[in-house]
């Protein structure tokens, strides 16, 4: 499903359903399509699964204000959406 709050400052909260139990890599990407966070990349079991983002890429840095879209490939298929960071 889609992250609440969106827009947000400075937390989001993604809501993640699985079918079942397995392999799950969620991704954030910038706008050029760059990666600037790995939020999960692990087994998740199946139902609902929540993951925070904070607002920072995987060094620890403040990400600017803008769109950015995550992306979450498990073995059953890939789905993304859009998210607006606004500092």
């Amino acid at each position: 499903s889609r992250n609440r709050p969106n827009p947000f400052n400075p937390t989001t909260r993604i809501a993640l359903s699985l079918p079942g139990p397995g392999h799950a890599r969620l991704t954030v990407y910038d706008v050029t399509g760059r990666a600037v966070r790995t939020l999960v990349d692990d087994a998740l079991s199946a139902g609902a699964n929540d993951v925070v983002w904070n607002g920072v890429d995987d060094a620890g840095r403040p990400c600017a204000s803008g769109v950015y879209v995550y992306r979450l490939a498990t073995t059953g298929g890939a789905t993304s959406r859009r998210m607006t960071l606004l500092r």
